[in-house]
């Protein structure tokens, strides 16, 4: 059988199988001493490879911290419209649950996404398979590889296949073929398998796992500084023997189980003299905070964001320029390994979808510059008051979706063409001086913009009243509904007495304002006649069914009322010659 040897950085495999079974713990070969020690022959210390190397808790800090990040951005699948000017969430796209919600019944989207950017991390490749229906027009799962079981080969066609094998045995599992599996490789030497960063920074690591084993004897021999036994002038050992002798018998006295000096009983006018902390262990605790260093370095984690405080304004002039420097440094390059891999592998059916990471959900815990950069856009007239409000997860309000801009600048068409600037007020009576006034403006066009903002401000204030209106009304409808319903048999009685009285309040309450929507616009004059008609048919269908669920049917109508009515009746009421629809 031929034997398989893996490469100490990149940990790709060198060989056309898997690992040799001949090899055993009793006589391991080469390939498997330096797996499982991450050392060539004849180098000391600590074992280093992508299992041990968590063992150092500045890797486990920055990859935890990296993956963790990345994992919780949403990752939305989106379609691109109108040339590239608009964009929706695909939601019709299978695999816009699994990358939002879970990759498959037994693990959640972010657990998966935080698994494969740490593989990622450490191993510098991640693989997921990608589990189809058997036309291959649906994602149904998607699966997280160890990349430890993965072997990416070229087949005959020169096309890339993935070899899966069973941990522990290296027996073959399967072949995926490209379109089965997301691979996604951090920096490499092919294009195809990447660099483990683990191997590369190996001697740091191993660095700084013995560091840290050194701190580990010096805190367990104790935290006392080392001392001496300080006798009276004159007083010495007869020999080498007879000092040797008293060492050991002062060591065996006072020494306990953890290593702390308890009660030191000394003789003779013998003194003990503390000599502070040696310089080596000095030096140790220093050199362990570099290792750190590289360590963040090598994944460009700001050391501050890993409990290094005492770099906090090493990288920018403070804190807010050093975790925006993670962002952009860090986060951003392996965010689009992601998501080039996932148009390659899940998009290329559709040259409109692409996938993308909501990096900005990273300021939502930053309310000042959240809002800071709102204001900004809303200014500038990139987002809308509802479209702003959406995003603070509040609901939209009419007319919400009017967008501003500045009245001092010129606006020019795709064609460039330029647009008349928006007239701006003159300067008041009594203005301070330095205002700037208005320049001259058309009379007959200032006429027709008073004109359109009057009749825009009328149309608002009366579609405002309205919708109120109907709601008081809709509100008495919907409660004495539900009580009517507790008796069905005389339900349909009920409604024809009710809205015998009740039109009389409709007409009252909604006619005038009805009658002053069509006066100045035009349109719905006979609204509270339609409103009565609608009521009585609704609640008479409701009847029509099942007595067991009657009163269910009549209470989901009333719930149905306070908001789609209400809805219809502002849509309404923005037709036929509404200035601003």
């Amino acid at each position: 059988m031929q034997s398989v040897t893996f490469d100490s950085i990149t940990m790709g495999w060198q060989g056309a199988g898997p690992p040799a079974a001949a090899s055993s713990l009793a006589a391991p070969e080469a390939w498997f001493v330096n797996w499982s020690t991450g050392t060539p022959f004849g180098e000391p210390g600590p074992a280093v490879n992508e299992f041990t190397g968590f063992n150092y808790l500045a890797v486990y800090d920055c990859v935890s911290l990296i993956a963790s990040k990345i994992a919780e951005l949403p990752l939305v699948t989106y379609r691109a419209s109108n040339r590239g000017r608009s964009r929706t969430p695909a939601v019709d796209r299978s695999e816009y649950q699994l990358l939002l919600t879970e990759f498959n019944p037994d693990t959640s989207a972010m657990i998966a996404r935080e698994a494969g950017i740490a593989h990622l991390l450490t191993w510098g490749n991640s693989y997921t398979q990608i589990v189809r229906n058997r036309s291959g027009s649906k994602v149904l799962q998607l699966r997280v590889l160890g990349p430890d079981v993965v072997r990416p080969v070229r087949g005959r066609d020169n096309a890339v296949v993935y070899e899966v094998y069973r941990r522990g045995t290296g027996e073959k599992l399967t072949t995926l073929a490209p379109d089965e599996v997301l691979h996604v490789p951090g920096l490499s030497f092919d294009g195809l398998v990447g660099y483990s960063p683990i191997r590369v920074a190996k001697t740091a690591i191993r660095a700084g796992m013995a560091q840290d084993r050194e701190a580990e004897k010096f805190v367990t021999r104790g935290i006392r500084p080392p001392g001496g036994i300080k006798f009276p002038q004159g007083r010495k050992f007869k020999d080498e023997q007879d000092a040797i002798q008293f060492r050991d018998t002062f060591r065996r006295i006072h020494s306990t189980e953890d290593s702390q000096v308890n009660v030191i009983i000394l003789e003779d006018g013998a003194e003990w003299v503390e000599l502070g902390v040696d310089p080596k262990s000095a030096q140790l605790l220093d050199s362990r905070k570099y290792s750190k260093k590289e360590i963040c370095g090598m994944y460009r984690v700001p050391p501050f964001l890993v409990g290094d405080v005492d770099s906090s304004t090493s990288w920018g002039t403070g804190i807010g320029e050093q975790k925006q420097g993670f962002v952009d440094y860090c986060l951003m390059g392996w965010v689009r390994r992601v998501e080039c891999e996932l148009k390659r592998k899940l998009g290329r059916d559709d040259p409109d979808v692409y996938y993308r990471h909501q990096v900005e959900e990273l300021l939502r815990g930053d309310l000042l510059k959240r809002t800071q950069a709102r204001e900004i856009q809303h200014r500038r007239g990139v987002i809308t008051d509802n479209e702003w409000r959406l995003d603070e997860h509040l609901d939209a309000v009419e007319g919400g979706d009017v967008r501003h801009f500045p009245l001092n600048e010129g606006r020019v068409t795709e064609e460039g063409e330029e647009l008349a600037p928006p007239v701006a007020p003159k300067a008041p009576p009594g203005a301070p001086p330095g205002m700037p006034a208005a320049p001259p403006a058309d009379p007959d066009r200032a006429d027709e913009q008073q004109e359109s903002v009057r009749r825009t401000r009328l149309a608002a204030n009366l579609r405002r009243a309205v919708v109120s209106a109907a709601g008081r009304c809709l509100r008495k409808e919907a409660e004495q509904a539900r009580r009517a319903a507790a008796d069905p048999a005389g339900f349909c009685a009920w409604v024809d007495e009710f809205y015998g009285r009740h039109a009389l309040m409709i007409g009252e309450v909604l006619g005038p304002l009805a009658g002053a929507w069509a006066d100045a616009f035009g349109g719905p004059g006979d609204y509270p006649a339609r409103h009565v008609d609608r009521s009585r048919a609704e609640l008479l269908a409701a009847a029509d069914g099942p007595p067991a669920a009657f009163a269910d049917r009549v209470a989901r109508l009333a719930e149905r009322w306070q908001a789609e009515r209400l809805a219809d009746v502002a849509a309404e009421f923005t037709a036929g010659g509404d200035p601003c629809p």
